[in-house]
């Protein structure tokens, strides 16, 4: 779809610059943007092999934590540490 609707701006450019008619400009950008889109796709397609550029994931899973806190509740802290399950 791409490559028609650049089709569709070349056609309206070639109307606008050549004497031909509106409709059959068109028509010819149209499908010539189709042409090269196709084209473009197929080769985008082969070069990648089919693959997706991008990986996806259902969740951000941390490997692991950092606790701050203030000097004054560090014993504190340890301690409730301490006392969570792994």
């Amino acid at each position: 779809m791409g490559g028609v609707w650049f089709g569709l701006f070349v056609g309206v450019l070639f109307s606008l610059l050549t004497l031909t008619t509106f409709g059959r400009a068109m028509v010819f950008g149209m499908s010539w943007g189709l042409v090269f889109g196709v084209g473009f796709a197929a080769v985008g397609f082969a070069l990648t092999r089919g693959r997706r550029d991008f990986t996806s994931l259902s969740a951000t899973v941390p490997s692991r934590f950092e606790v701050l806190v203030d000097a004054a509740h560090a014993q504190r802290a340890t301690t409730v540490l301490a006392g969570m399950p792994a």
